[in-house]
């Protein structure tokens, strides 16, 4: 996202703002609108680039300045909607494609999930995210321990055991951040 000290809107260069309560309103505003949290911080980031670029744009006579960013938000939302809706006209078969879109509890609960995966893998070195990988796609039936093995230029008997290293790791690991198996992999558990 734009960095928010250098950030100037034309009209304002008086007035202070606390621009992470702005930037919240706005993201709950676009996930109420039903984007999703990816869109929803695209949808923020356009607003405040457009309302940069052009210095005429806020005129404190018509109104606050959450009202006039919310609105060029939804103006956004909306033209993205529609340019979604001519392009899939277009190719009708990938709509078939298209994932099912979440609420914004659900949206909430993913983007929470996703920062607990990222603060989990920054503890782990370069070559343990590797096994972690092969580790994962073993877990799910994608490779036989024999295929990881290989994909990390391993034999089997040594990925076993660096693989029971790695779960020792990975439990401290979960501890030291208090994090819940359930809460890094979802209720199916993942890698166990």
């Amino acid at each position: 996202m734009t960095s928010l000290p250098s950030l100037r809107l034309p009209g304002l260069q008086r007035e202070p703002l606390d621009w992470e309560q702005l930037i919240r309103r706005l993201v709950a505003t676009a996930l109420r609108l039903g984007a999703s949290v990816e869109e929803a911080e695209d949808l923020v980031q356009d607003t405040l680039e457009v309302v940069c670029a052009d210095p005429g744009w806020f005129d404190r006579s018509r109104g606050s300045l959450i009202t006039a960013l919310t609105t060029v938000l939804r103006n956004r939302f909306i033209d993205r909607r529609r340019h979604d809706q001519v392009h899939r006209r277009a190719t009708p078969h990938l709509r078939l494609l298209e994932p099912p879109s979440a609420t914004p509890d659900q949206a909430v609960a993913a983007a929470e999930a996703r920062a607990r995966r990222k603060l989990f893998l920054a503890q782990l070195t370069q070559e343990e995210r590797a096994l972690f990988g092969a580790w994962l796609k073993q877990d799910r039936r994608m490779l036989q321990a024999q295929e990881a093995a290989a994909s990390l230029g391993m034999r089997v008997s040594d990925y076993d055991n660096a693989k029971k290293r790695l779960r020792r790791r990975c439990r401290w690991i979960l501890l030291q951040l208090e994090i819940e198996t359930h809460d890094l992999f979802g209720p199916e558990g993942g890698a166990r």
